[in-house]
């Protein structure tokens, strides 16, 4: 199987003692990469992030970077022959009424439509794509965030989660009116009580979280999953049945990756149960009980596991292969 991810490259490590610290779109690639899929990134390098960290990670990791070709360095810095300082460490305070909006300077690659990248990108031909994330809607790269999308349908399912961090910085009713037309080139929506929180100011509880999937659906996605705050996740198709989908009970140490953990398992249980891919995107909105339980059910175990250990490390299949064997355990199921 062979995904395109489509967000922002944060990622950030001044020594080597210091917790590596990651945007939600890097880990989901990083995280499908260690599932044994292939993996692509279109990203462009945030500021607040060391350049040679998230080159060096993703190759580590098996990911592919679609990156612009680098500009001619035009500093002071460069000029004179001063060292050039490291970037800042990436902590909570990039994303505080203080800094800005960093996303707005995101540039990416177009979308691939003639000669040799539109080939290769077709011999790639993803299964799924995943996006999300401040930067993703953030004009003028939202536009061109539509526009991958748009050529990404042929092939993909469009798998869509807001990842939204800042929201204090950025006009909250600018921001709903990109996430809903996200909405209309989605198949699947991942969003967090969080992201519902920010977008419409709603809470809770869970029948309120479904109101707001049936809203999206009025869009065109076909499955919503929604996780909420004490682990569990409630998983809804566009046809109306919905499965809410407990945690597997784990202490709650650190929630770094959790998201992304959760969107990664989603993508690869969706291709193990064939819903994955262009011709069979139309069946997620008629999935079967058991197929949205296969899916919810691996997912949040991999929320769960990823909460369980302070830091983040991507999962292997045999750990979630062995999360999933207790999670039916204590289910009953086996």
């Amino acid at each position: 199987m062979t995904v395109l991810v489509i967000g922002d490259a944060i990622a950030n490590q001044r020594e080597q003692e210091t917790p590596f610290r990651a945007g939600t779109m890097f880990k989901v690639a990083v995280n499908l990469a260690h599932l044994a899929r292939e993996v692509r990134m279109v990203t462009d390098i945030s500021e607040a992030s060391d350049p040679q960290v998230v080159r060096d990670y993703a190759a580590e990791h098996g990911v592919e970077l679609l990156l612009r070709p680098a500009s001619p360095p035009a500093s002071a810095a460069l000029t004179s022959g001063l060292t050039t300082p490291p970037p800042a460490a990436f902590t909570e305070a990039h994303y505080g009424e203080g800094h800005g909006d960093p996303e707005e300077s995101w540039d990416i690659l177009p979308a691939p439509e003639r000669g040799a990248r539109k080939l290769d990108f077709d011999l790639f031909s993803p299964s799924a794509t995943i996006f999300g994330g401040d930067a993703c809607h953030a004009m003028p790269a939202a536009h061109t965030v539509r526009e991958w999308l748009r050529v990404c349908r042929s092939t993909s399912t469009i798998i869509y989660s807001p990842a939204l961090r800042h929201p204090r910085a950025r006009n909250l009713d600018r921001v709903r009116i990109q996430a809903e037309s996200f909405l209309q080139l989605s198949d699947v929506v991942v969003a967090t009580s969080k992201d519902i929180r920010l977008l419409y100011g709603i809470s809770g509880p869970e029948n309120e979280f479904a109101a707001v999937a049936e809203h999206w659906f009025s869009f065109g996605p076909r499955l919503v999953a929604i996780l909420l705050e004490d682990g569990a996740a409630l998983m809804i198709t566009a046809s109306g049945d919905r499965l809410h989908v407990a945690s597997l009970p784990r202490p709650f140490v650190d929630v770094a990756g959790a998201r992304s953990a959760f969107i990664a398992t989603t993508i690869d249980t969706l291709d193990r149960v064939s819903l994955l891919g262009r011709e069979a995107s139309p069946g997620l909105a008629t999935m079967s009980m058991s197929h949205l339980y296969t899916v919810g059910a691996f997912a949040t175990t991999a929320r769960s596991l990823m909460t369980a250990h302070a830091g983040w490390e991507p999962l292997t299949r045999n750990e979630l292969s062995e999360g999933f064997f207790e999670y039916q355990s204590r289910e009953g199921l086996i």
